[in-house]
């Protein structure tokens, strides 16, 4: 219980701005300061303040710090005023440098900082970049949804462009790695490991892949791991066709690579292919190894040109075509050298001692008969005649199908039995037929058992038989001629008009039928058939020197002329007669 003098000092003293303590024990001057004790009571201390206590620094607004029992440091780097408080140097929380004189964070992992509202400016998912200046910037047209990154831009030119660059003096680059790491420790054989993909526009302007780059694995085994980077591109239909890929082998260091797609494909190397290390064929698309050893098969060659030897050990080398006239074999020398020729030699090598009628070489011709069978026409073959050495001897022949198919030599030529002696067999049966177009020069002896004459045609001076080619003087073609004293022929004549060395010659004397013009060129008919330019009369007549000179005919000649066979009427109109003048005459009185 208060007396009222108390209540009255109470009242007054919450208008009175100084506090007036009237009895503090130990109180000793205006340094002492009053101090809260341990009982919650206030007490005076007169150990702190005042004199007894100092100041370390005298920045304004500095911070005071603890410096030791009697004095206080102010310190510089860190003051506080008008509400800021300001550090002059690194904000240290515990041990660790946490805020530059700057103001930026130096502790780069701030994992309780969940927004930065205010701090940016732009879209959700935009990127920002380091604008230099320290401040950023967010684009609009790189952004990033936490699966997907976006560049894009509308600007002429190759934009947008990412650019991976290195510039340390050594030598490795930049790096893009894609890289699948599945969750369940379970990769797989076509697992997808990255893809890029080419998407543009088509004609109706909308989106299409025309190209991709694929890359998978082919082999998950531990230490056998393999590879396979694809490269597809659009195929006409809009669809991905596998163009190129590169593929894990079957054994270490081996690469598999497949080129092209579907047998139409095209594909074209600028250059020169190498295999291995040896340049194995040109841009022209020429072979560069001349020996191809393991080449067992070509198909079809529209030209081949071989510019050193050609061996073919197989055992059928066969040229076809379907053109006309074709195929053509040639074998071309073109040495300046006169005995250089180019040569087809057949060799026969048996690895022993031959035998007669081994055959050497041989050349068939074969075709087919009326009902498409095949059929040897004609052929040629070599032998061996005699095997003995010193002696060796061979036969050539030529055959050909006689009437039934059946093969029968035509010509055969075999060395004799004798050196520098070769035997000559033309023909084959006593039916057969040669015959020789031009002249035939025997050199020896001829054997002829017949001489077989036909009845000539009706053309003028046809002729079959004697003829020779002998004399001089100018004659008329289809006359009858006899050799005069001189060699000359003249015309004949039944009156025996000839005079002088001559006299009675063209009756009596040697007589022939003209060919031509000139005796040893055309030649002067003896004794055969020949068809004359006139009538000889009946068939079987005798024909005789006729009296019109160079003429002959079946009229018997009349008195002073000479009677002279020369030859009998073969025809009733067309002047075939056999020409064989009588050795002997008459002169009719």
């Amino acid at each position: 219980m208060k007396w009222i003098g108390q209540h009255i000092w109470s009242f007054i003293s919450r208008f009175r701005s100084d506090v007036y303590l009237e009895k503090l024990s130990g109180y000793t001057g205006s340094t002492d300061v009053l101090v809260i004790d341990s009982d919650k009571k206030v007490r005076v201390n007169n150990t702190i303040g005042g004199d007894h206590l100092s100041f370390d620094g005298s920045t304004a607004n500095g911070i005071c710090t603890y410096k030791d029992a009697n004095e206080i440091s102010v310190e510089s780097f860190i003051t506080a005023a008008d509400s800021e408080l300001k550090v002059n140097g690194t904000l240290v929380m515990g041990s660790t440098d946490t805020l530059n004189s700057s103001g930026y964070l130096l502790v780069a992992n701030q994992p309780n900082i969940t927004s930065l509202a205010g701090f940016f400016t732009g879209s959700a998912n935009q990127l920002v970049t380091d604008d230099g200046d320290g401040t950023i910037t967010s684009h609009a047209n790189f952004t990033f949804d936490g699966g997907t990154a976006t560049m894009s831009a509308s600007i002429s030119g190759e934009t947008p462009r990412f650019d991976i660059t290195n510039t340390h003096a050594d030598a490795n680059s930049g790096a893009l790695r894609f890289i699948k790491n599945t969750s369940d420790d379970s990769p797989a054989v076509n697992d997808t490991l990255g893809s890029i993909y080419f998407i543009g526009d088509d004609s109706g302007n909308a989106q299409h892949t025309f190209a991709k780059v694929l890359a998978q694995p082919k082999t998950v085994t531990g230490g056998a791991e393999g590879g396979a980077l694809t490269f597809y591109v659009a195929s006409n239909d809009g669809d991905l066709e596998n163009g190129l890929q590169i593929i894990d082998g079957n054994a270490d260091g081996e690469l598999d690579i497949n080129i092209g797609s579907g047998a139409a494909s095209v594909t074209t190397i600028a250059g020169t292919l190498t295999m291995g290390s040896t340049a194995a064929m040109d841009n022209a698309g020429l072979l560069s190894v001349a020996n191809q050893s393991n080449i067992t098969g070509v198909g079809t060659l529209a030209g081949l040109t071989i510019g050193g030897d050609l061996t073919v050990n197989g055992d059928t080398v066969t040229f076809e075509s379907a053109n006309a006239d074709d195929p053509i074999f040639t074998i071309k020398n073109t040495s300046n050298n006169t005995n250089d020729a180019a040569q087809m030699i057949f060799v026969k090598d048996r690895g022993t001692a031959p035998a007669v009628g081994t055959n050497i070489g041989e050349m068939r011709f074969i075709g087919e008969d009326s009902n498409q069978n095949a059929q040897e026409y004609g052929g040629m073959l070599c032998e061996i005649d005699v095997a003995t050495d010193g002696q060796e001897s061979g036969q050539f022949g030529i055959w050909v199908a006689t009437h039934d198919g059946e093969l029968q030599y035509g010509l055969q030529i075999t060395g004799g039995d004798a050196e520098d002696k070769v035997n000559v067999a033309i023909g084959q049966g006593a039916a057969s037929t040669t015959t020789v177009a031009g002249d035939l020069t025997v050199t020896s002896k001829a054997t002829i058992p017949t001489r077989k004459f036909t009845a000539t045609s009706a053309t003028h001076f046809e002729h079959q038989g004697d003829v020779l080619y002998f004399g001089g003087g100018s004659t008329t073609q289809g006359d009858l001629c006899y050799l005069k004293e001189n060699g000359e022929w003249g015309q004949a004549d039944a009156d025996g008009a000839a005079t002088g060395d001559d006299a009675d010659r063209d009756a009596m004397g040697m007589l022939a039928i003209a060919l031509g013009t000139d005796p040893d060129v055309d030649g002067m008919f003896i004794k055969g058939i020949i068809t004359m330019d006139y009538d000889l009369g009946d068939v079987g007549n005798p024909v005789y020197i006729s009296t019109t000179a160079g003429d002959m005919s079946n009229a018997v000649p009349g008195s002073g002329d000479f009677v002279r066979v020369v030859g009998y009427c073969l025809s009733d109109a067309d002047g075939q007669m056999y020409f064989n003048p009588d050795n002997t005459w008459v002169e009719v009185a």
